[in-house]
């Protein structure tokens, strides 16, 4: 072989070895990209490379058990015994049992053949606003508040007390007999000052007139 065979094939396999030095350290050095989701995840949730062996938070859990207090609404009339055409007072009243509340309401009916009512008056109650305050025959609904703490132990907001007034009515007796002022039960009730809006556990007073 002469000197001139000699050099070119020596250049073929310094070119050979060039190239295959590139190509290998190409391929060697190249690394994923990393994940953007990945780490965005992780700097928006850190609670993500926490142990994952916590056992998970429980999302079903039961609501608080609702307060169970006992409350009454009851009526009280000027008298009991009218004649025709006379006017009878009749106070709608609150007893809370000791406890705080915010909410009164009380949807009472009476018999139109016997009664009617003439007034309805919210003024001097226990509560300074107006929720419901309607009329219509056979039925009167009133509903009234105070803000509260959500303390219903408390004496300093709301109303406690065994004789609050929620409002007063006047009935003309229109005919003879006995005529019954009863509470709906369904929508007559005393609400808690515990910022749930517990309802207290009902009892009610309700109220004959006799009309002769």
């Amino acid at each position: 072989m002469n000197n001139k065979n000699i050099i070119i094939a020596l250049s073929v396999v310094v070119l050979i070895a060039v190239v295959g030095g590139v190509v290998y350290y190409v391929t060697s050095s190249k690394q994923p990209a990393p994940n953007v989701q990945s780490i965005n995840q992780e700097v928006a949730n850190p609670e993500l490379n926490a142990n994952t062996n916590q056992p998970p938070v429980n999302t079903n859990q039961a609501l608080p058990e609702p307060i169970k207090m006992p409350g009454k609404l009851y009526l009280s009339a000027s008298k009991t015994d009218l004649k025709v055409g006379e006017t009878v007072t009749v106070k709608v009243l609150m007893d809370t049992l000791g406890a705080n509340i915010v909410v009164g309401r009380a949807r009472i009916s009476y018999d139109t053949n016997l009664l009617e009512l003439t007034k309805l008056d919210t003024t001097k109650t226990a509560f300074n606003f107006s929720i419901v305050e309607k009329k219509s025959a056979g039925e009167v609904d009133v509903a009234r508040g105070k803000p509260g703490d959500s303390d219903y132990q408390d004496k300093d907001d709301g109303f406690t007390g065994t004789d609050g007034l929620l409002a007063t009515l006047t009935f003309k007796a229109k005919a003879a007999g006995s005529a019954e002022l009863v509470f709906n039960p369904k929508d007559s009730t005393l609400v808690l000052d515990d910022g749930k809006g517990d309802a207290m556990v009902m009892e009610y007073g309700e109220l004959t007139l006799v009309v002769k």
